[in-house]
C-alpha cells in the first residue's frame, strides 16, 4: 500500500496544537497535585500544598480536578478536530474518485469510432 503525503491546513495544525497543549497542561496539573500530596515535607514547607490551598479558596477545586477538567477539554477539542478534518478528507477523496471515473468514461468514449449517423424517417400515419 502506497503512503501519500497529506498537507495539513493551518486551522488543522492550530486545533491539534491547542488540543495538545491543553492536554499537556491538564496532565501537568494532575501530576503537580499528586506530587504535592506525596512530597514528604511538612505542609508548612510545601509550596505545592500552599498553592493548592489558595486555588481551593478561590475556585473551589484542587490541582487534580482542575487538571482533569482541562485534560478533558483538550481531548474533546482533539476529537472534534479529528472528526471534522477526517470527514472533509473523505469528501475530497470521494469527489476525486467521481472525477476520475468521469474522465475514464470520457476517454473511453473518445476512443470509440465515430458513430454512424442514422436518419430517422417520419412515421406513416394510417
Amino acid at each position: 500500500m502506497e503512503k501519500k503525503k497529506v498537507a495539513l491546513s493551518k486551522g488543522e495544525i492550530f486545533s491539534y496544537v491547542v488540543a495538545g497543549l491543553l492536554a499537556l497542561g491538564g496532565l501537568s496539573l494532575i501530576l503537580t497535585g499528586i506530587i504535592g500530596t506525596h512530597l514528604g515535607v511538612p505542609p508548612t514547607d510545601n509550596p505545592i500544598t500552599g498553592a493548592e490551598a489558595a486555588l481551593l479558596g478561590s475556585i473551589g477545586i484542587g490541582f487534580r480536578w482542575l487538571g482533569v477538567i482541562i485534560l478533558l477539554v483538550g481531548v474533546v477539542i482533539a476529537v472534534i478536530a479529528l472528526s471534522a478534518f477526517a470527514k472533509k478528507e473523505d469528501r475530497d477523496e470521494e469527489r476525486n474518485a467521481r472525477r476520475r471515473e468521469r474522465m475514464q468514461i470520457l476517454s473511453a468514449s473518445a476512443s470509440l469510432p465515430e458513430a454512424v449517423e442514422v436518419k430517422a424517417e417520419p412515421k406513416k400515419e394510417e
